[in-house]
């Protein structure tokens, strides 16, 4: 979605400034917490400061330590160019962060954002992490008080028990997919200006669905956009071995979730994330209709 909406000209791209491991790519501050909630931390007014450089293109990135002289000064004059380039030209930055969820609402006051917010089915989400086994520290919640109050009261137990005793992957995934989207669903109610697209229905007709979400976005939706996005999401692969960014198939993008998960882990995943995504996914609310999604997802395997 972040590389699809920035192919513009006039738009720049920023990767994660709330990544743990890469924050310093993009924003002068470093996390201590995965998903972090700006309005319980202390030092909030640095955050916001330090992303606030990171918008008006005032940002460089560290030079690796492994540079030569040489390469580290190409490096910092390329960096001090390209951002003054942005600033004479008033491009639009545009920050692709997952990490920022639960700091979304404070992000867009302060700074005035545009939120397109990807909502994903719980198959594919829990999918992809078992894929990359990506295991979530859930301590990184308990740890933030203030969100733990705004958020997660109510299911403060169940994130103790997986703080203290590692569940399956799966388990995690589908856990964190409900903490995800209860906040996303009150986002969805307290701020209709933002925008909440489905991936699959993206991924099953992408260029109408971006050319609204670009008109949406004041962006310019042009001929050579189209191209561009016909040619990312048509040209690759539906698996990939890497975590970057790669042109996908999108004709199978929305069935891989069939090939990682396992009948048991389907059905743990689909009792455990069903009130919400009754809310998300309504056309699935009664099981036994779900055979009339095969279009989009290929559920003739879960029908066992």
């Amino acid at each position: 979605m972040g590389r699809m909406l920035s192919i513009p000209a006039d738009v720049v791209y920023i990767q994660e400034p709330f990544n743990l491991q890469t924050s310093m790519d993009s924003m002068d501050y470093r996390f201590r917490h995965w998903f972090p909630y700006t309005p319980g931390m202390e030092d909030r007014e640095s955050v916001m400061q330090s992303l606030e450089r990171t918008l008006e293109f005032r940002h460089r990135a560290p030079v690796p330590e492994t540079f030569g002289p040489y390469r580290a000064l190409k490096r910092k004059t390329r960096q001090i160019l390209e951002n003054s380039d942005h600033r004479w030209h008033r491009r639009r930055p545009l920050i692709k962060d997952p990490l920022a969820l639960f700091s979304a609402e404070d992000l867009a006051k302060r700074f005035h954002l545009d939120v397109v917010c990807m909502v994903r089915h719980p198959l594919a989400f829990c999918s992809s992490l078992k894929k990359w086994n990506w295991k979530f520290p859930f301590s990184h919640f308990l740890e933030q008080p203030a969100l733990m109050e705004r958020h997660f009261a109510a299911e403060a137990d169940e994130i103790r028990r997986f703080a203290e005793e590692e569940q399956p992957i799966v388990h995690q995934a589908a856990l964190l997919w409900n903490l995800f989207h209860k906040v996303i669903r009150s986002y969805q109610q307290d701020h209709p200006d933002w925008h909440f697209p489905r991936h699959a229905e993206v991924v099953a007709d992408p260029v109408p669905q971006f050319e609204i979400l670009y008109q949406k976005l004041g962006l310019e939706f042009n001929d050579e956009v189209a191209l561009k996005l016909s040619q990312s999401l048509h040209g690759g692969r539906g698996e990939t071995s890497q975590t970057i960014y790669q042109p996908r198939d999108a004709s199978s993008v929305g069935h891989t979730w069939k090939k990682r998960l396992a009948t048991e882990e389907i059905a743990h995943v689909l009792a455990r994330t069903q009130v919400l995504r009754k809310h998300f996914y309504p056309e699935e609310s009664d099981l036994s209709q779900v055979r009339r999604c095969e279009t989009i997802w290929g559920w003739s395997a879960m029908s066992a």
